[in-house]
């Protein structure tokens, strides 16, 4: 019955699955030359380590609205537990 909000709460988690990961990556970039143990140039090694983690925050952003969007638009039910096309779908 609540199809639609269970598929909403996966898709969350795996964009949040999906940001942590890309955050942890830029941090780990940025640590590695800060220890001395990267081989990239030290304006790479920022460049990168930024790019990955304010990607990482701003897909965080989006899930979260995705996510909002997602269970805020609850489809109508029937009497008998059908749920109904929207109205440009009818034929």
């Amino acid at each position: 019955m609540l199809d639609y909000r269970s598929k909403a709460i996966t898709m969350a988690i795996l964009r949040a699955a999906v940001s942590g990961y890309l955050i942890y990556l830029g941090f780990t970039m940025i640590k590695d030359y800060v220890e001395g143990n990267s081989t990239l140039a030290p304006w790479l090694a920022w460049t990168c380590g930024m790019f990955f983690i304010l990607g990482g925050a701003a897909f965080i952003w989006y899930s979260w609205k995705q996510y909002r969007a997602e269970t805020k638009e609850t489809p109508k039910e029937s009497a008998d537990n059908t749920v109904e096309k929207p109205p440009e779908a009818k034929e």
